[in-house]
């Protein structure tokens, strides 16, 4: 099969996360499981990228029309035309393929099916969607909303409505977009992310007697992401708290370091850089738990990398958090920003160190059986084969 994957920005571009390390990843599944695979990834002409110099797939670039790539670039959207034109260009020289997007980028694509028959799968990966979208449809708090600094969700919308198949990576996401942009249920066929293949290298031990290591926390730093409420309930843990890593990066970086102060955890709290997949699958197995407070998520790969590494576990119920972490067997979930809740939850689980790595050792089990790229791969074959179906026979 000839399958064509659209992301905005790359997994070596300044600003990455896990939209762009997935689409690398399924490509390279795709292409161990022997589909010819392009993946067409977005830069602005001043980035300086170093992709590795050896792919499992071929790699194509589209403009992104801004000064660096970063989270807010205002004209992101213009890479619907860029990444477009590409496409384009891909469909006329080779056979018949399947168009695998992943977000606003595919805004132009249905367009593009009025001169050329391709196959079109869009899966959004954003863990919310602003509070407009939810509003009637012709309202006029949505129309200027989306006017007015929300291209990319209109854009993203656009993609939806004219894709084959809608393919969330969880039934959470497949919820979102349908209350959001009205997609019809029986176009949402949503496939988990796979665990990033670096941390099935690594395996988590517990230690004889109490554990001294360190808590892990590990992510982008910013305000969704808990860190706020994972300190106040260490300061409220008092001596009793275990010592944690916090370790990513982002603009938020200098707050975290504030309310550490503030609440008096510098001595328990050390703030690093961010680590490459092998440098946290190695932290993991120095850690005593992970611990991701976050407040919102579509479906976590930090999750699933420290169930992979079997790492005791203590997550949020956000999200599709649920659809991979059974609270109490897998590991401990609560309630996001709640830090009562999160304050017990981490002392259940440093008082139960054997129940801890039990839950910890299936969750191990559950996500290295069900939750590789090679078995996301499998499931993608399936939704691009009905995508690629003629319109009337899916």
């Amino acid at each position: 099969m000839r399958i064509l994957l659209t992301c905005n920005y790359s997994p070596w571009s300044a600003y990455s996360g896990g939209g762009q390390r997935s689409t690398h990843y399924l490509g390279s599944a795709l292409s161990g499981r022997g589909h010819d695979v392009t993946v067409v990834f977005t830069k602005t002409p001043w980035d300086l990228v170093h992709p590795p110099a050896s792919l499992p797939y071929r790699l194509r670039w589209a403009a992104l029309p801004d000064y660096k790539s970063h989270i807010g670039a205002p004209l992101r959207v213009l890479t619907a035309w860029t990444v477009a034109g590409v496409i384009r260009r891909e469909l006329a020289t080779g056979p018949t393929a399947v168009v695998h997007a992943q977000g606003e980028e595919a805004a132009r694509l249905p367009r593009e099916r009025a001169h050329r028959r391709f196959g079109l799968v869009v899966t959004p990966r954003y863990p919310s969607l602003p509070r407009l979208l939810f509003a009637p449809p012709r309202s006029l708090i949505r129309a200027i909303g989306l006017l007015s600094g929300y291209g990319k969700y209109a854009a993203l919308g656009v993609a939806l409505r004219g894709a084959d198949v809608c393919a969330p990576p969880s039934r959470y996401g497949g919820e979102l977009i349908q209350r959001a942009y009205r997609v019809s249920p029986d176009r949402i066929h949503p496939v988990h992310n796979g665990v990033p293949p670096e941390f099935l290298d690594f395996d988590w031990q517990p230690m004889p007697g109490r554990d001294t290591r360190p808590a892990l926390f590990f992510g982008r730093f910013d305000r969704a992401k808990g860190i706020e409420t994972l300190l106040s309930a260490l300061r409220e843990l008092g001596d009793a708290a275990p010592r944690i890593r916090l370790v990513g990066r982002g603009s938020y970086r200098g707050a975290i370091a504030r309310t550490r102060d503030r609440l008096g955890l510098t001595d328990k709290v050390e703030i690093d850089g961010w680590l490459d997949h092998r440098g946290l699958g190695r932290l993991l197995t120095e850690s005593s738990a992970a611990i991701l407070p976050s407040h919102e998520e579509n479906f976590s790969l930090a999750v699933l990398s420290a169930m992979a590494v079997g790492t005791p576990l203590i997550a949020t119920r956000v999200g599709g958090t649920g659809e991979l972490v059974e609270h109490g067997h897998h590991g401990v979930l609560c309630p996001a920003g709640d830090v009562g809740a999160l304050r017990a939850a981490i002392a259940q689980l440093y008082a139960q160190p054997e129940r801890a790595a039990e839950m910890a050792a299936r969750g191990r089990r559950r996500v290295r059986h069900d939750f590789t790229w090679d078995t996301a791969a499998r499931k993608f074959e399936s939704v691009y084969e009905r995508a690629g179906e003629p319109p009337g026979l899916s």
